[in-house]
This record gives structure tokens, C-alpha cells and sequence, in this order.
């Protein structure tokens, strides 16, 4: 089996921490797997701001250290923006965040696991993985 770089979108992190059976949800069979897996800082955020008590940023910390964080730079802003222009354009805009995690992968050449298939989809250039 070949090994992708994947990079793992918010909502399959929360998909396994609520899941009562984590066996069966996208994040376990990845890690699995044994893909490469990263993670964009703007999930880290929106991870964290969710979490409102220590056993779920107890949670997310553990599950953050399986994956490689991406920082948001300056090229992922400006490949951002090509694509928010672009969005605009069509009248098809995405919510910011998913616009620079869709950005981060793209610039890093990364496949996305998501359940938001039809949000990332709107980006032809992606490289989409969905259960």
C-alpha cells in the first residue's frame, strides 16, 4: 500500500473523540494505516477552542501528538486569497478557516481527510480522501 501525506481536517478529529467506537471512524483507519499525517494550525485552533474542559484539551493534545502541525504562513495566506478571489467569483465562497486548511494542503501537496466533502470540493485542484 502506497503511504500518503494526508493532511486531517477538523471534522475528522471530532468525529473520533465523539465516536463511542473509535475503531470505526476515518482517524483510526489512517493512523492505522500508517499514513503520513498532518495537521494545519488553524485546526489545532479550532480544536482547542472547543474544548472546554481539560479532559477534552487532554484529548485533542493526545491526539495532536500523532500528527505533524503545519503552520499558517505567508504562501498558504497568498494561495488563500487566489482561491477566495476565485470562490467569490463563482459565488461559492467556503467559511475561512476551511479555505486556508484547503490552502494549507495544497501548497504542501497534501491529500485532505474530510467529512466536509462537499465544503472542500469546491476547490478542484484538492485531493480529497472521505469515507
Amino acid at each position: 500500500m502506497e503511504i500518503k501525506r494526508i493532511l486531517i481536517d477538523t471534522s475528522v478529529i471530532i468525529d473520533y473523540l465523539r465516536r463511542k467506537n473509535k475503531e470505526k471512524s476515518l482517524f483510526f483507519t489512517l493512523v492505522s494505516d500508517n499514513q503520513k499525517l498532518f495537521i494545519s494550525s488553524v485546526s489545532v485552533f479550532e480544536l482547542l477552542a472547543g474544548a472546554d474542559n481539560q479532559q477534552k484539551t487532554g484529548d485533542v493534545e493526545t491526539i495532536l501528538s500523532f500528527l505533524e502541525i503545519i503552520d499558517f504562513n505567508c504562501v498558504i495566506a497568498r494561495k488563500s486569497s487566489i482561491y477566495y478571489q476565485s470562490l467569490k467569483k463563482r459565488n461559492c465562497q467556503l467559511e475561512f478557516r476551511d479555505l486556508f486548511i484547503a490552502s494549507t494542503a495544497i501548497v504542501y501537496d497534501l491529500h485532505v481527510a474530510t467529512l466536509n466533502v462537499r465544503h472542500f470540493s469546491r476547490i478542484p485542484e484538492i485531493k480529497i480522501i472521505s469515507v
